[in-house]
C-alpha cells in the first residue's frame, strides 16, 4: 500500500488499524512499531494515525511507543460516559439500560432492571462517577498532556452517541460539550457515524424493523440541523 500511495496526494492519510483489540498491549506495540518501520522505508512523506490497544482506548494510546515522527497522529476514540452514549445498545448488551440523564442526576435516574446482570450493575453503579461534566472535561486533561509529552497532535477517530436511545435534546447537548472540548484542546474530530444510530440525521426507527433493513434517511430534509450546529459543522447553503 505505502509503494502504492507513496506519490500520491498529500491528503491521503494511513491508519495502520482500526480498534485493535484481543491483544496485549506490548505485543500490539511491537506490531504497530514495526508496521511504522516498513511504511517509513517507503513513504516519509505522509501523516499515519497510530492507535492503542483495546479498541483505540486511552490507556493503548498512552502506552503506545514514541516514533519519533513529526508525521505521526495519535488517536483515540471516545464514547464517555458509556453508560449513556451507548444505553439501550444490544452489541453491548445494555438493552434495559435507558432513561440514563447526562450529566448525571440522581433524582432523574432510572431504576436498576429487574434480576439485573453484571454489566447493568456495573453501568449503574459506576455512572455517579463517570457521568459528570468533571469526569467527561478531566479527560480531556489527559490528551492535552500527553499531545504535550509527545510533541504530536491527536485525531479523535470516533465520537458519538445512540441517537435510538439516549434523549434527542440530552444527546445534542453531549455533542455540543464533547465538541467544545475537542476544540479547546486543538484535537481534530471524525464523527462516528452518518445515517446509522450515531449519525446526523433526524428520524424515528421503527423497532419492528431490525436497523440493517431500515431505510436510509432523506438528505438533506432529515438532516438533525441542531445537532450539526452543536458538532459546529456547516449546514448551510444549497444541498
Amino acid at each position: 500500500m505505502a509503494s502504492r500511495y507513496c506519490e500520491s496526494s498529500e491528503k491521503v492519510v494511513y491508519e495502520i488499524m482500526n480498534e485493535p483489540h484481543g491483544i496485549e498491549i506490548p505485543v500490539w506495540n511491537e506490531i504497530v512499531f514495526r508496521v511504522h518501520h516498513l511504511i517509513r522505508a517507503i513513504d516519509r512523506n505522509h501523516y499515519i494515525i497510530v492507535g492503542g490497544a483495546d479498541w483505540n482506548s486511552t490507556a493503548g494510546m498512552k502506552a503506545l511507543p514514541d516514533f519519533q515522527d513529526d508525521r505521526i497522529l495519535y488517536t483515540f476514540h471516545f464514547y464517555d460516559p458509556h453508560t449513556f452514549t451507548h444505553q439501550g445498545a444490544p452489541w453491548c448488551h445494555m438493552e434495559r439500560v435507558t432513561g440514563i440523564p447526562f450529566p448525571y442526576d440522581k433524582s432523574r435516574m432510572p431504576p436498576l432492571p429487574e434480576h439485573p446482570t453484571g454489566i447493568e450493575k456495573h453501568c449503574f453503579e459506576t455512572y455517579p462517577e463517570q457521568g459528570t461534566l468533571e469526569a467527561v472535561a478531566g479527560c480531556f486533561d489527559q490528551y492535552a498532556e500527553f499531545s504535550h509529552e509527545r510533541n504530536a497532535p491527536l485525531v479523535c477517530g470516533e465520537y458519538g452517541c445512540n441517537a435510538f436511545s439516549v434523549d434527542r435534546d440530552q444527546r445534542i447537548n453531549w455533542y455540543r460539550i464533547v465538541s467544545d472540548l475537542l476544540d479547546e484542546h486543538r484535537i481534530a474530530r471524525i464523527s462516528w457515524d452518518y445515517y446509522g444510530p450515531f449519525g446526523l440525521f433526524d428520524f424515528v426507527r421503527d423497532r419492528t424493523i431490525p436497523p440493517q433493513q431500515m431505510p436510509a434517511p432523506r438528505f438533506p430534509e432529515d438532516l438533525n440541523q441542531e445537532l450539526l450546529k452543536a458538532m459546529k459543522l456547516n449546514c448551510q447553503g444549497d444541498f
